[in-house]
């Protein structure tokens, strides 16, 4: 089920931590978001429907849940190893054209 894509990482919890440059072209740092109650970080890819469907939920609840310091990390992950292509940067600028996320969307 898609709840079975969520682990929950208690209090004391570590995750290895990573920077990523984001779509606006500064570095987001998982460092950063110490000391928020709550960060989701996400893991999409155009064209996948679902992904875009599901970057729509998040917003909404950022929206909901952001003023109690609730965080959400979307990495974007390349269709190849080789890196995000021109073709995914147009894509992606393309969504976020469509849909005004304020949360951080990062490049993997």
């Amino acid at each position: 089920t898609r709840a079975q894509a969520f682990k929950r990482l208690s209090k004391n919890d570590m995750i290895i931590p990573f920077t990523l440059k984001s779509v606006a072209g500064t570095k987001v740092s998982t460092d950063s978001y110490k000391g928020k109650s709550a960060l989701a970080i996400i893991f999409w890819k155009y064209p996948s429907e679902r992904s875009v469907e599901e970057m729509r939920i998040l917003q909404d609840l950022y929206n909901q849940y952001k003023d109690k310091d609730f965080e959400i990390m979307a990495v974007y992950s390349p269709e190849t190893t080789k890196g995000v292509s021109e073709d995914e940067i147009s894509k992606i600028y393309e969504i976020l054209s469509d849909n005004n996320y304020s949360f951080n969307i990062v490049l993997d």
